[in-house]
């Protein structure tokens, strides 16, 4: 017998596979930031700049997983005035 199909079943598995692919392509585009920065970077200002902008990739994240974490799905299917 199928499942049935709703709002509800399908939000959490889209908002947590659109939030892993979002996150996925973020770390690709900060990897090769970095990468392209100490790689073809003359001497140590490139690498330190890298290094901050790491740091600061890691931290942006982190605050995006704990607010995503804290997000609660079920308020999407509620009406925002109550009557």
């Amino acid at each position: 017998m199928p499942l049935p199909l709703s709002y509800n079943t399908f939000l959490p598995l889209i908002s947590v596979i659109l939030f892993f692919g979002g996150l996925g392509f973020y770390w690709l585009m900060s990897f090769f930031i970095l990468y392209h920065l100490i790689r073809f970077g003359i001497g140590t200002k490139p690498k330190q700049l890298s290094f901050i902008f790491l740091f600061g990739s890691i931290v942006l994240t982190l605050i995006v997983t704990i607010l995503f974490i804290n997000l609660n799905l079920n308020s999407f299917t509620k009406p925002l005035l109550s009557p």
